[in-house]
């Protein structure tokens, strides 16, 4: 029979937790990533600069930026039984993310990598400061960081 578990959204709040447990770095090939909320941001700042696109579309995104804002993966994907659990969920950048899929670890998924010690920060500390010098209201990811972020 084939496992139909309910695949959920991770809260904001999670996300973020996840990415800073992780030091913001692709638990798979270790490249730093990017806050999505900040490239967003920044588009809206340049619109013509191809900082963000919802879906990474290739030609409407910096390469840079494509293949390297934050995404979370499962490690064991919920299709094959994984859990919905913060011991099941690594930081990964979008390449790795699409690469890996529903790929099991050991076959076509490699084992994630030790967290990589680090100050970057995928420009979640400049979200902030970028929104207050724009004028704009506290959204939701400004709430989170200002209760989250060390």
């Amino acid at each position: 029979m084939e496992n139909k578990r309910a695949r959920k959204n991770i809260p904001k709040k999670d996300q973020l937790l996840i990415w800073m447990r992780d030091n913001w770095h692709c638990r798979y090939c270790s490249a730093p990533v990017f806050f999505p909320p900040f490239l967003k941001l920044l588009n809206k700042i340049n619109p013509n600069h191809l900082y963000y696109h919802p879906n990474g579309k290739e030609g409407e995104i910096l390469e840079l930026f494509q293949w390297g804002w934050a995404t979370i993966d499962h490690i064991n994907p919920v299709t094959l039984g994984g859990k919905n659990i913060f011991s099941n969920y690594v930081t990964s950048c979008w390449k790795c993310n699409l690469m890996y899929k529903n790929k099991p670890v050991g076959i076509g998924k490699p084992e994630p990598h030790s967290r990589i010690e680090s100050k970057w920060d995928g420009f979640c500390g400049a979200y902030l400061h970028v929104l207050k010098l724009m004028g704009k209201k506290r959204d939701e990811w400004a709430k989170i960081l200002e209760n989250s972020y060390v």
